[in-house]
């Protein structure tokens, strides 16, 4: 349920990152279409930049779903946990980066 605001009232979290999301997806999109064959060769703390921004911005997807099945809070965490280890799993999988030992 989104709540509304005067216009007086400042910017939640959220709101103001999402055009900086936004910004990095368009910068990486134009790079795949202009060097489709060439990698971009990140950095190794992209990996948990990325994991952080993805793990918070579908955690606060996640709760709003949640919410709306009327969840117990006891059951959001331990669903918020889960994910978290679901997600440093598949990293470790497909590239071998276990997030818990490298930082």
């Amino acid at each position: 349920m989104k709540k509304k605001r005067q216009e007086t009232d400042e910017l939640t979290f959220g709101e103001k990152m999402t055009p900086i999301l936004s910004e990095i997806e368009d910068a990486i999109l134009e790079r795949k279409v202009a060097l489709p064959q060439d990698r971009p060769l990140y950095g190794d703390d992209a990996i948990t930049a990325a994991m952080t921004i993805f793990s918070d911005v579908l955690l606060d997807k996640a709760f709003i779903y949640w919410l709306r099945l009327g969840l117990p809070f006891d059951a959001m965490i331990l669903n918020a946990e889960r994910m978290g280890e679901e997600l440093r799993l598949m990293v470790l999988r497909y590239a071998d980066y276990d997030t818990l030992k490298r930082k």
